[in-house]
């Protein structure tokens, strides 16, 4: 079918010799199933070999474009952005700035191809292989990112990259997960300790610093929490991540008291065993 040129979902303007017939440009679309998708067949069938030829043409002119693209993405950009590379992500294509076709024609093989190459930008600012990192979840808290980045070998590029690439076709992603943090936590019960420094050197007091730690667990067991359900709670079951008022934390399940920021004032006595009131007003 011939049809309008319209975004290929790349910042460049693509100029090649493509074959065109009153202003559309011919490719071979996929086609729905059904009535509708047998008419499809029916016309394609029709329009002979030489409509056939145009499709093939233009088809491999895009795969020129792709490889192209791709010497962009791998050679110039990250020359370009020697001080800051994780910028060139900004340039990588997005289905949802594609119409249908080029999907199939430039967005797949594209990621397909970027995914075998070591161009994934790692905290030490190397450049790795899709296989050597992890991508971090979407709308996550930068304290929540300080702990993925400690845990995780995590790559320095947008999270919605890792939807991109399993619009792809490619489904093993190696994303940071409630799951995988939780499996972190129980192997290495003390690597709070080391985040924990960090609050330390970055903070003015010990004070503020006990805040910001007592915020960044509570972030950590929300996120530990968004995957579960009231049956699948055991989970948590052995995991340091349950603040308390005494500035301690202690392990899944526990006897600490559930209570708001009034029943702490009232019951000061045992207020050391009750869980932090920022963990409760959550």
């Amino acid at each position: 079918a011939f049809q309008k040129v319209s975004h290929t979902g790349l910042p460049v303007h693509v100029n090649a010799w493509f074959e065109v017939k009153n202003g559309l440009v011919g490719w071979e679309t996929e086609r729905e199933g059904g009535r509708e998708g047998e008419r499809e067949r029916e016309s394609a069938r029709a329009s002979g070999a030489e409509e056939q030829a145009c499709h093939e043409w233009n088809r491999e002119l895009f795969g020129c474009v792709v490889d192209c693209y791709l010497d962009l993405l791998t050679t110039a950009l990250p020359q370009v952005f020697v001080q800051d590379p994780s910028l060139m992500y900004n340039f990588w294509p997005k289905t949802a700035d594609m119409d249908g076709a080029f999907r199939t024609l430039v967005h797949r093989p594209l990621f397909l191809e970027l995914a075998k190459m070591q161009i994934f930008l790692l905290p030490n600012g190397q450049m790795a292989k899709m296989t050597a990192g992890v991508f971090r979840p979407d709308a996550t808290s930068e304290s929540l990112n300080l702990l993925f980045r400690h845990m995780f070998p995590m790559f320095i590029c947008p999270a919605a990259l890792a939807d991109e690439f399993r619009a792809a076709g490619l489904h093993e992603v190696s994303e940071v997960s409630p799951d995988r943090v939780r499996q972190r936590l129980r192997k290495d019960p003390k690597c709070f300790e080391g985040i924990y420094a960090t609050f330390t050197r970055s903070s003015q007091t010990q004070g503020e610093a006990r805040d910001k730690f007592t915020s960044f667990v509570i972030d950590t067991l929300e996120f530990c929490l968004s995957d579960l359900s009231a049956q699948s709670f055991l989970q948590l079951h052995g995991l340091r991540l349950l603040p308390v008022t005494g500035g301690q934390l202690v392990t899944f399940p526990s006897e600490a008291i559930v209570a708001r920021e009034l029943e702490h004032k009232l019951l000061p006595a045992f207020r050391d065993n009750m869980v932090h009131a920022k963990c409760v007003e959550r």
